[in-house]
């Protein structure tokens, strides 16, 4: 007989989890482990039911989960994004973000604190969609300092071909 799971239902999970694919007994699972509580969750019932807490024991196996999208390929949709819909070209940042604008910004983004990232706005920048940037996820805030230094990149690339 293949042993049951007899797990309690969890209400708090950790949100830095990663999603992985566990085998118990000998059967396929989603589910991540909660830093937070030090414990093991596996789905079930799909995204409607939510998740179970099993015993670290009954796991036979694990390995990570293929991500959507690589790094790589969210910040280049990012950067994509950045030229196409909202105009901000290799001339735009030639002429508007000088002084390393974009690298500082890529660094401000990154602080923990976000009343440091708050006063980092890059000169000439607007404050305001600033401030939005800076409230957005730390995994957010990473694909776009990503894209701005891709961008920077670009500028430096294009200034020294002149």
């Amino acid at each position: 007989m293949a042993n049951k799971i007899y797990p309690i239902i969890a209400a708090d999970h950790d949100f830095e989890s990663v999603e992985v694919e566990v085998t118990i007994s000998n059967e396929q699972y989603k589910a991540f482990y909660c830093h937070k509580t030090g414990q093991w969750f596996v789905a079930f019932g799909g995204e409607t039911f939510g998740s179970i807490a099993v015993d670290s024991q009954q796991i036979e196996s694990w390995h990570y989960l293929p991500a959507e999208k690589s790094g790589v390929d969210r910040i280049a949709a990012e950067r994509k994004e950045q030229q196409e819909k909202h105009g901000f070209s290799i001339e735009f940042d030639v002429d508007l973000n000088k002084n390393e604008n974009l690298m500082k910004a890529a660094q401000a983004i990154l602080f923990s604190h976000i009343t440091n990232r708050f006063a980092a706005c890059p000169a000439n920048w607007n404050k305001e969609k600033w401030n939005k940037i800076c409230r957005k996820s730390y995994e957010e805030r990473l694909v776009l300092a990503g894209a701005w230094i891709a961008a920077e990149l670009d500028r430096i690339n294009v200034l020294t071909q002149k």
